[in-house]
């Protein structure tokens, strides 16, 4: 998902002068220090899964300031047109696919069934795994 960033990356690009949504997409997504601006999506898009849950993150030990800089996050995200599932497995949460639609999953299982039940196709050797910088 363009932009999104635990606290520790937050922090991280604080660090460095520029922790904006298009500070950290463009450097830690694209591996760019030229920001670009992060326009709308114009296709159906989602993130699968948040770092942390909404409800019990305190019990899994994360603090408020951890808390708000996700739901910071994921609104920054919704509003360049990004639906927020929390899910591996977006296909119960109503993002199906149709049969030869092209579909952009990464996780494993998910990829599995868009193939073979769903009969939309992923590709992904297309998909190349950018350096990371932390």
């Amino acid at each position: 998902m363009p932009g999104s960033s635990t606290l520790f990356l937050q922090d991280y690009y604080r660090q460095r002068g520029d922790a904006s949504y298009e500070a950290v997409f463009s450097q830690f997504d694209l591996d760019s220090d030229e920001v670009v601006d992060v326009p709308r999506v114009e296709v159906h898009a989602c993130h699968l899964q948040g770092g942390l849950d909404p409800v019990s993150w305190p019990e899994q030990g994360f603090s408020r300031e951890a808390f708000e800089h996700q739901m910071e996050d994921e609104a920054a995200a919704n509003s360049h047109g990004i639906q927020m599932l929390k899910t591996c497995t977006p296909y119960l949460a109503g993002n199906v696919p149709a049969k030869g639609e092209h579909c952009a999953w990464m996780e494993s299982s998910a990829v599995v069934y868009c193939n073979s039940a769903l009969g939309a196709r992923t590709n992904t050797k297309a998909v190349r795994a950018l350096p990371r910088r932390c």
